[in-house]
C-alpha cells in the first residue's frame, strides 16, 4: 500500500535521526492460554548502536531486558534469573526487537499490509517462521514516533504498549545499557 509505505519511510527517518529515546509505558497483555489480561508498567530507553533497556516497575513479575548492542541480558530480579544472548542469536526474534530501538529499519523486517497515511501501520514479518504474527503501530503524526505498539504473536497472545512522556536526544548515560 502506497500510503502505508510512505508512512513507514517517515517513521524510519524519524527514528534514524534519534540519538536516544526514553519513555514510560503501560503494557496490557492478553494471555490466550489462561484467557486473562495482565497489566504492567515500566520504562523503555534506547540509543544508537542497537542499545536498549526495558524495565518493569511496580511488579513482582516480569523480565527486564538490557542490550549493549552486542548482547542482550534478560533478567528477573524477583526470581534471581539472568540469561545472556548474542544479538544475532537465532533464538532472538529480530522482528520482536523492532520497537526496542530499531524502528529506523522496520521495513527490513516487515511488509506493510495495511494502514493509513496519517497515523496507523499494520506490519507483517517477512520471516515466515517468526513468532510475531503482526505488529500494529499508532504513530504520532507530528513527529512520526510510535505512541502505541501492539504485538500479536502466533500463540494468540497480544501485548499492547502505550508510550507516555517520551524524551528524545536527552543524552542518556551509557551505563544505562551496560550488560555486566
Amino acid at each position: 500500500e502506497v500510503h502505508g509505505k510512505s508512512l513507514v519511510e517517515k517513521v524510519e527517518a524519524a527514528y534514524r535521526k534519534l540519538e536516544d529515546y526514553h519513555a514510560r509505558f503501560e503494557q496490557k497483555t492478553y494471555v490466550s492460554l489462561i484467557e486473562k489480561e495482565v497489566s504492567q508498567a515500566g520504562e523503555i530507553s534506547f540509543a544508537q548502536g542497537g542499545k536498549f533497556r526495558l524495565t518493569y516497575t511496580h511488579t513482582r513479575s516480569g523480565r527486564n531486558y538490557v542490550c549493549d548492542g552486542k548482547q542482550i541480558v534478560v533478567s528477573d530480579p524477583y526470581l534471581g534469573s539472568r540469561e545472556v544472548y548474542k544479538v544475532n542469536d537465532p533464538n532472538v526474534p529480530q522482528e520482536a526487537l523492532i520497537f526496542l530501538g530499531r524502528l529506523g529499519a522496520v521495513g527490513r523486517f516487515f511488509d506493510v499490509k495495511a494502514g493509513d497515511q496519517k497515523a496507523h501501520l499494520i506490519l507483517f514479518p517477512k520471516d515466515k517462521n517468526s513468532v510475531v504474527q503482526r505488529l500494529e503501530l499508532a504513530i504520532d503524526p507530528k513527529n512520526y514516533l510510535v505512541r502505541e505498539a501492539k504485538i500479536v504473536n502466533i500463540t494468540g497472545n497480544e501485548s499492547t504498549y502505550l508510550f507516555k512522556n517520551p524524551r528524545t536526544n536527552s543524552d542518556l548515560p551509557g551505563q544505562l545499557f551496560a550488560t555486566d
